[in-house]
């Protein structure tokens, strides 16, 4: 990804507080922390990766749902607990050291009769873990590209396999476009709209084929999982002015 510094409005950023929880840090407390995760990417890592600041406590708080999302989709897609490890080296490996998750994976699978009387493979996933992984990303993604900082609960989390995607809804997730057309004076996003990095459906490809995002305003963020996940997440007026 290209590199580019933050000129925006440092009052709005709310620089003096956790993006996820809120509370005030000092130096002790702060943390740089990869928007996207960087265990739901594969090395070598792509260069200049997003990085913004975030307590100790919370980055902690998050590594064993960010472990379970890793090793679920891993799973999902190539369809056993023990996914080639030359696609997902992360999940492998997890996997490969946690009893304890891989039956949990397991015990998630369930077979669908179909009508040709096979019976296809189906995952009843723990959505409340993928979706504080998706928001915690979210958040990051706003503040690192729009320099604004959301506080409370998304007003909306939607997840959905792209190949479940209607046509509409699929050509509406893919070309949203951005209202405003111009993001904050001085941000990431309105350098990079004003280079050509982004067009007007805003999408950054971080690792092709891995993840691709896009931020619109007001606090909409789209997000691609390894071209099998599509997530929504929204914040209406729900910005920190400091």
């Amino acid at each position: 990804m290209r590199q580019h510094n933050d000129y925006s409005d440092a009052r709005i950023r709310g620089m003096g507080a956790c993006i996820h929880c809120r509370q005030g840090f000092g130096d002790k407390e702060r943390t740089r922390d990869h928007v996207p995760t960087r265990s739901l990417l594969v090395k070598p890592y792509p260069e200049n990766l997003p990085v913004v600041d975030i307590c100790q406590k919370c980055n902690a708080g998050f590594s064993k749902d960010e472990e379970y999302v890793v090793a679920l989709f891993a799973t999902i897609i190539c369809g056993t607990t023990s996914p080639d490890p030359a696609r997902f080296p992360v999940a492998a490996t997890t996997l490969s050291r946690s009893a304890r998750l891989r039956k949990r994976l397991e015990r998630a699978r369930r077979f669908q009769a179909t009508l040709w009387g096979s019976s296809e493979t189906q995952w009843q996933a723990e959505l409340d873990r993928v979706k504080r992984v998706i928001v915690k990303n979210a958040r990051g993604h706003i503040l690192f590209e729009l320099g604004q900082a959301v506080v409370g609960p998304p007003s909306h989390v939607k997840l959905t396999p792209l190949q479940l995607m209607s046509a509409q809804h699929l050509d509406q997730f893919e070309n949203a476009t951005s209202t405003p057309p111009w993001p904050e004076v001085g941000s990431r996003q309105m350098q990079r709209a004003v280079t050509g990095e982004i067009g007007p459906s805003r999408w950054l490809t971080v690792q092709k084929g891995v993840y691709r995002f896009a931020v619109s305003e007001p606090f909409y963020v789209r997000i691609v999982l390894y071209e099998y996940l599509a997530a929504e997440v929204v914040w209406h007026d729900s910005t920190d002015m400091g």
